[in-house]
């Protein structure tokens, strides 16, 4: 009893439903209304939208003509009667007066030749135009008239003269320019979709292909790149108008006997709805008079398809306006955000260095830009029982694999650990040594983030590591990239200050923009085991007295620059000498043969590795994955490189970015497996200034691959977003260097 009151209703509703349905679909009235709505819903189609304007110019073209034939005019009439009538007078003149009388007789054909030319100027003023209704209101030049009411040009060189014409005009005006601007609206965005994509296509087909960059990157796990979104620019859509404003300036030259300047004056004047009526096609009389009125049909598609060309003109560059005025926007943002920051900064640095003067504080410790405890003199670091700071040392022409030669700089540990540890540095494209930053046009904004700063900020993390920040090989300029390709090696080094991209040449294959094309036989991994044996050898067999004198001039020419910074806008000067040049001789005094014990057994290629890559450092690293996966799959046997990359404990991806349109970060799944089953420690340090970047929508795209891939597979992944509230720029992609060990002392958890 349950189950069929439960099972009544329903089968009761669907009785009824099945009933409505049924009468619905017998109802002739129900199918009108169905018919009704399709034909509705067609007609807001592009395609119907198309055929209704068309439909509605011809119907009013039709009425036109109905309505301007029905009642003949006068002019005609007036016009034959006024020249017979001057026909006869003139004769009369010339039989009254003797023609041997030239004076009497001009004076008198005079008058009569006015008169007539006064009458005939009203009846033109009236609208005589030397033609019939029947000769004017042609179905062709109706359809042409109609289609100026509705597309708002208004030749004016057809009128209604009929009241119930007048009348008519100004109803088919009211309902025909609506739907005129739905065609136009409906046609720009169908015309502006088809174009996008012709254009793309052969901008895709034309354009340099990519290269592929290895065999894995075609696996069934892989994600492809995602597709660059192509703006078609103004100047194509201005060519598209140029040739089909030549064309009609060809065709009606050829039709109208007008000269070149005349057409492009009337294809120009008609399709920005000027309609000016000066030069109208189809305005000769002999012809229209017989029948040849076929221009008039073809000036009308050639308006109507001209109309949609305009409007997705319109659409296409409104797509391009719109992406430059957000692009200046945001240049613009981070332009006031940079200016309101050097303001900030210069604020609290003149602050700083007012409280500074006089105290028996070092602020002169070789610092580099942090703000630690531990920052302050060596021998108040020794009371507080810190540990003195560690001053980098430049190692340049380091020779690794083949002959590659890269420059570093060295920091040394100042704590003990157990067993030797090195961090390894790969920078970003500012980056550079100081005094190459200084003369460099624009990075010499950015000179607290040169290499021995950054290798300072390092070392305050990794107090108990050595320090090994690698320089890019070669350094390049966006406006001489293609010119960098055809000089010598010793031009090279010309006009330093333009030079901008970095270059890692030395560990993956980059174009003059840094962008990589990464291989599996570049052998990267063996060119950084071949350095850190370098770095250590020039330590170790370095002197002495040759290391501790080039620790103290190191330190002395960083103390002496940023005390000279900290006293140009000292308000109280300090005489003789500050506490500051004290800090400097008790720094000397204080080094000592018993300060180098960290290059006992110094051998960093045997040592444990941390890998950090910042900015376009990061495809460095790219690259080792590249060849951890090419050691784990394809030379299983070189056990002396894997015992290499067993050594790698962490690697750090610090807001990773470059020029290139793919290959950011990892997306190959075969790629991130063999990187899982490493089992290196993962580190995602971003910011808004790379994967929110609205130019480059790749690298959000690949990053959120990369983490959730890692994720899946098992590894265990810290990723963090710094400064997500803050606009981005330049100087939040950098402090990234300075916070992404903040929040690292908790244990890692998976990427959520």
């Amino acid at each position: 009893m349950e189950r069929s009151r439960t099972v009544g209703p329903s089968f009761r509703s669907s009785l009824r439903s099945r009933d409505s349905s049924s009468t619905r679909s017998s109802d002739p009235r129900e199918k009108v209304k169905d018919c009704c709505r399709k034909l509705i819903a067609f007609m807001c189609t592009q395609v119907g939208v198309g055929g209704l304007v068309v439909g509605y110019t011809i119907v009013g073209a039709f009425g036109f003509q109905i309505i301007e034939t029905q009642q003949e005019t006068k002019d005609l009439l007036l016009v034959e009667q006024q020249r017979n009538a001057c026909a006869l007078e003139l004769w009369d003149v010339t039989t009254e007066h003797n023609i041997f009388n030239d004076t009497i007789w001009r004076a008198h054909m005079d008058l009569k030749l006015q008169a007539f030319q006064d009458n005939f100027a009203a009846l033109v003023k009236k609208g005589y135009n030397g033609r019939s209704v029947h000769d004017s209101w042609t179905f062709p030049a109706a359809l042409m008239f109609s289609l100026s009411i509705i597309t708002m040009i208004g030749y004016g060189n057809m009128v209604p003269r009929t009241d119930w014409g007048k009348g008519a005009t100004v109803i088919y005006a009211v309902f025909g320019i609506p739907l005129y601007v739905l065609y136009f609206m409906n046609m720009g965005k169908v015309l502006a979709q088809t174009f996008r994509w012709l254009y793309t296509w052969c901008y895709r087909c034309t354009s340099e292909p990519h290269e592929e960059s290895d065999a894995d990157d075609d696996d069934d796990g892989d994600l492809p790149p995602p597709p660059k979104r192509v703006i078609v620019p103004s100047s194509a859509c201005l060519w598209v108008i140029g040739g089909y404003v030549l064309t009609g300036a060809i065709m009606f030259a050829n039709w109208e006997d007008w000269d070149y300047l005349d057409s492009t004056y009337f294809c120009v004047t008609s399709l920005c709805k000027i309609g000016l009526g000066d030069l109208v096609p189809g305005a000769n009389i002999r012809e229209s008079k017989g029948g040849n009125q076929t221009k008039l049909v073809i000036n009308f598609v050639y308006m109507l398809l001209g109309m949609g060309l305009v409007a997705m003109c319109y659409n296409l560059m409104r797509e391009e306006v719109r992406v430059k005025v957000r692009e200046l926007r945001e240049d613009l943002g981070q332009c006031l955000e940079d200016v309101r920051l050097r303001a900030v900064t210069c604020c609290g640095r003149k602050r700083r260095r007012r409280r500074s003067v006089g105290t028996a504080a070092a602020t002169c410790s070789v610092n580099f830009g942090l703000r630690k405890i531990g920052d302050i003199a060596p021998r108040w670091g020794g009371m507080l029982g810190l540990p003195p700071p560690s001053c980098p040392l430049r190692l340049c022409g380091i020779t690794g694999y083949d002959g590659r030669i890269n420059d570093t700089v060295y920091c040394y540990p100042t704590v003990r650990a157990d067993q030797q540890t090195a961090v390894v540095f790969f920078g970003g494209d500012v980056q550079d040594f100081t005094e190459n930053m200084e003369s460099h046009r624009d990075n010499k904004n950015y000179l607290k983030w040169n290499l021995e700063n950054t290798a300072g900020v390092l070392h305050s993390y990794f107090p108990d590591c050595h320090i090994v920040v690698v320089r890019p090989a070669r350094y390049t300029a966006p406006k001489l990239a293609t010119f960098m390709d055809y000089v010598t090696a010793e031009m090279d080094y010309i006009r330093m200050e333009f030079k901008t991209f970095s270059c890692f040449d030395n560990f993956v294959p980059c174009n003059n923009c840094g962008a990589p094309d990464h291989t599996p036989t570049h052998y990267a991994l063996l060119h950084l085991e071949r350095l850190l044996q370098g770095v250590s050898q020039r330590l170790r067999t370095m002197p002495d007295a040759e290391l501790l004198s080039a620790i103290a001039r190191q330190a002395e020419g960083a103390c002496t620059e940023q005390t000279t910074s900290t006293q140009e806008d000292a308000i109280d000067q300090v005489p003789e000498k500050t506490t500051t040049d004290l800090a400097l001789s008790d720094r000397a005094e204080t080094l000592t043969v018993n300060n180098l014990w960290w290059r006992d057994n110094l051998n960093l290629d045997k040592a444990n590795l941390v890998l950090v890559g910042f900015s376009k450092g990061c495809v460095v690293l790219n690259q080792f994955i590249y060849e951890f996966h090419y050691l784990k799959t394809l030379t299983p046997d070189d056990e002396t490189m894997m015992r290499l990359v067993s050594r790698i404990q962490d690697m750090y991806w610090l807001d990773g970015g470059h020029a290139g349109g793919k290959n950011t970060w990892i997306t190959s799944r075969s790629l991130l497996e063999t990187l899982t089953r490493l089992g290196i420690g993962i580190h995602i340090h971003v910011t808004p200034y790379q994967v929110q970047d609205e130019r480059r929508p790749w690298i959000r795209k690949e990053e959120k691959v990369f983490s959730e891939l890692l994720r899946r597979l098992g590894a265990t992944v810290h990723r963090t977003l710094h400064f997500e509230n803050q606009l981005a720029n330049l100087y939040t992609h950098f402090e990234v260097l300075t916070v992404f060990k903040q929040n690292t002392t908790s244990p890692a958890v998976p990427l959520k």
